[in-house]
């Protein structure tokens, strides 16, 4: 059973949201007992970027937020040392760096450009009291802005069992024996048993809010999606288990 002291970490990973950081961090008030989030930024190689790093002001405006704002959770900013080879190498990074730094806990996964709703009209909510009891990963709904074209994904996951994004398909994550707990591209959802559906929130992605300049240079995410049907092998245990 988990501990009730578990703590709720935000994970993010992100290059040039100068659009978005601000609002993101703002709405993360509304829940009560995040301890901390953790900010990794830096590009990967589909998005065809030289930076390694965001080239906006990005890291500007956390830093200024951090000292603008008296919030009761720490903001950590880490920039990447290297293009990241996929989206899955940059976010099983993140997630790695968590469990070293916080041991256990529940890592609470949002892009940027996301923000938490509640259907049941909360302006905030304590996550504890839900999650004391849950050894599973949580599955929270995702809507895009302005449509009811919704897209279920794994967002809540306990440290300490090797649960990791599939190494080369970015919406899929793996259990440590790399069995499908979830496989969220919008055209193939399989979600398992050994995943619980958390219902008193949901999330909504703002991407079509943000201007055409912006939607072009995510389009190589969108194109990668793509490529979450092709049949290949997650290198999980080569990489990251030692044997």
């Amino acid at each position: 059973m988990l501990s009730l002291s578990r703590k709720i970490i935000v994970n993010t990973v992100l290059y040039n949201e100068h659009d978005s950081i601000v609002t993101f961090l703002n709405n993360l008030s509304r829940i009560r007992d995040i301890w901390a989030v953790e900010i990794l930024d830096g590009s990967w190689r589909k998005e065809k970027k030289s930076s390694v790093n965001s080239t906006d002001d990005t890291k500007k405006l956390v830093n200024k937020w951090i000292r603008d704002n008296s919030v009761p959770f720490e903001v950590c900013f880490t920039e990447s040392k290297q293009i990241w080879k996929t989206q899955s190498a940059k976010r099983n990074s993140l997630l790695d760096l968590t469990q070293k730094k916080y041991g256990d806990c529940w890592i609470f996964v949002l892009d940027a450009d996301e923000a938490i709703k509640f259907p049941n009209g909360f302006e905030a909510i304590t996550l504890e009291p839900y999650l004391r009891d849950q050894t599973k990963c949580g599955v929270l709904k995702t809507y895009q802005y302005n449509s009811n074209d919704v897209l279920p994904s794994i967002r809540l996951i306990p440290t300490g069992h090797e649960i990791h994004y599939h190494t080369e398909l970015s919406k899929m994550l793996h259990d440590t024996n790399c069995n499908i707990l979830m496989d969220y591209n919008p055209t193939r959802i399989f979600q398992s048993w050994d995943t619980f559906d958390f219902n008193d929130m949901f999330i909504v992605n703002y991407l079509a809010l943000q201007k055409g300049t912006r939607q072009l240079k995510k389009f190589p995410h969108h194109i990668d999606k793509k490529n979450q049907l092709k049949d290949v092998e997650c290198k999980w245990k080569q990489l990251y288990v030692q044997i």
